[in-house]
């Protein structure tokens, strides 16, 4: 299989892109957003809570011009004065010293406000730039209207005044706002009274550029930004931010106009722009090394892959360099364990293909015509039965069944029962030679049909025969026993016979411990060394051959295998 390039960092950096970098973005985003609109909702608030002041503050400021000119009703020498006949030697003094200082003193206090009295009283003359005759005003039709209507007071702006006719031109001032208060005496119009005041000083500005109008409405300025740019801004609704000003629309009540206080919104642009780049700078920055460590990884990986990939088509022989001392690392490690364990397997496979089948090459290279040879051994046998040697043909018969066994026989396996017939079939030929042989099989009915290596127990009792009988000790006694042990099978082989030295008992050991070898042994037997190798190899190397022997005590065999 052709292995794709980088496809694991392409799954990453996808990944990274949906779950770290888009997410990340719209979180930054919906955070400015937010940021803006609560700056935009705090610079609304702050222009809301200064136009809240400012008409507290004209409302108090008119309550309080309203009071003055309401108090000129309760001035008792003028309100006489306003409804007598004026003669000039008598009252001249009265008209001079009380009417004329009050007025002037009341100015006085009110330094910015210019006051008129407008009387009805023709009798009463003009005079020192306070008392004019009412008909100078009355033919406006602002002023005429007033002095027709119930109300008592008027406040209009002096713009107003500015088209329409009038004698005298006091109204007609820019800038100004004018209150109007009329003066009665049983309810009959006597005087009114006309004060004029400066914008600035109505909202109370000292700076008379913070202040202008557009259309019926006046703006107050406390931006950065200047009237002129103002002029060109369409202000919708009560409030809201604008480019770079918040403003907040009030109306109060006695007022021709509704006001717009203007202010600088705190816009988070600046700050956020440089927050957003920040963060966009370290996310770059940190997705970049992100990227080159996954990349590093990767290519890391890839390598193991190729290299493994490499280590097969070679045997397994090459392996994965070690370097570092990370999970990479452990893999690699790993890998080369697992190639080290393939190579033995390979190895252990090849040698049970070579040793299990030593039997059969042993048998095979004689043979010519199996079927001819069992067909032979068979005429003799019956041949020797007519004659009544009938030991001697049943010795015939177990050599064919022996013959029969080995040579035909291709499966590695068998199962106990059958290894133990092949055994009783060999003891029965070698009982022709050593009639004092005795074998006994102590095997529980269960363990029979397990499977077990062909060829184990015949070499065995081979062994047992030759070294545990001589002329001085013709009787030999063999026992085999076999016993479940956990999950293990263990047969115990036990003669009487010649035994062993201890020297010989710790070379056989170790022989039988040392590493397999597919070499044949010596004068064509299968051996113990042959059966301690299969075992290993077919199942494991816990599985092997244990020998215990004494001189003249006899030979102990051990060996299990798995369930």
């Amino acid at each position: 299989m052709i292995l794709k390039q980088n496809t694991i960092y392409r799954r990453i950096l996808t990944y990274f892109i949906l779950f770290i970098y888009l997410p990340v973005t719209i979180i930054t985003s919906i955070l400015f957003f937010n940021i803006r609109e609560q700056n935009r909702r705090i610079a609304i608030s702050t222009s809301t809570e200064l136009s809240l002041r400012y008409q507290t503050t004209v409302e108090a400021y008119i309550h309080q011009k309203l009071d003055m000119l309401t108090s000129l009703s309760s001035y008792n020498p003028l309100t006489v004065f306003l409804n007598t006949v004026y003669k000039p030697r008598l009252d001249f003094e009265n008209y001079n010293s009380t009417v004329i200082a009050y007025f002037k003193g009341y100015a006085g206090i009110y330094y910015r406000s210019s006051i008129r009295l407008y009387v009805t009283n023709e009798t009463i003359p003009e005079g020192h730039c306070t008392i004019y005759p009412i008909h100078y005003i009355s033919t406006n039709k602002i002023i005429n209207d007033f002095m027709h209507s119930k109300d008592m007071t008027a406040i209009e702006h002096a713009s107003r005044f500015l088209d329409t006719a009038s004698h005298d031109d006091f109204l007609k001032a820019k800038n100004h706002i004018i209150m109007l208060h009329k003066l009665t005496n049983y309810k009959k119009l006597t005087a009114l009274v006309v004060m004029r005041l400066p914008e600035t000083e109505f909202f109370g500005i000292h700076e008379s550029h913070k202040l202008f109008q557009i259309g019926s409405i006046k703006i107050i300025n406390h931006s950065s930004l200047s009237n002129e740019n103002l002029q060109k801004k369409v202000f919708k609704g009560q409030s809201g931010v604008l480019d770079n000003i918040a403003y907040s629309r009030s109306s109060i009540d006695h007022l021709p106009y509704d006001i717009i206080i203007v202010t600088d919104a705190e816009t988070p642009s600046t700050f956020m722009t440089f927050y957003q780049l920040i963060i966009f700078s370290i996310l770059l920055m940190a997705s970049s090394l992100m990227l080159y460590e996954i990349y590093k990884m990767t290519n890391r990986i890839n390598s193991c892959l190729y290299r493994m990939n490499d280590s097969i088509q070679h045997d397994f022989s090459q392996r994965l360099p070690i370097k570092g001392n990370d999970e990479i690392t452990k893999l690699s490690q790993n890998i080369n364990m697992l190639l080290d364990g393939i190579k033995k397997l390979v190895k252990r496979t090849v040698e049970q293909e070579t040793i299990g089948k030593e039997t059969q090459i042993f048998a095979l290279q004689n043979q010519i015509n199996p079927h001819f040879i069992y067909n032979t051994l068979e005429i003799f046998s019956s041949q020797m039965e007519l004659y009544g040697h009938y030991e001697e043909s049943d010795a015939m018969g177990d050599f064919a069944r022996m013959l029969r066994y080995n040579l035909a026989g291709k499966e590695y396996f068998t199962s106990v029962k059958e290894e133990t017939n092949h055994m009783n079939s060999y003891l029965s030929i070698q009982k022709i030679r050593y009639p004092l042989i005795r074998c006994h099989v102590l095997i529980p009915y269960d363990i029979y049909s397990a499977k077990i290596i062909r060829f184990i127990f015949q070499p065995i009792i081979e062994n047992s025969i030759q070294h545990g009988l001589n002329r001085h000790h013709p009787e030999l006694k063999i026992t085999i026993t076999a016993s479940r042990v956990n999950h293990d099978i263990l047969f115990i082989v036990t003669d009487n016979g010649l035994g062993m030295e201890p020297q010989k008992v710790t070379t056989l050991n170790a022989n039988l411990n040392a590493p397999i070898s597919g070499n044949k042994t010596s004068k064509g037997s299968i051996g113990l060394a042959n059966i301690n190798n299969r075992l290993r190899l077919f199942f494991g190397e816990d599985y092997r051959l244990v020998v215990e022997s004494k001189i003249n005590q006899g030979t102990i065999i051990r060996f299990k295998i798995p369930i």
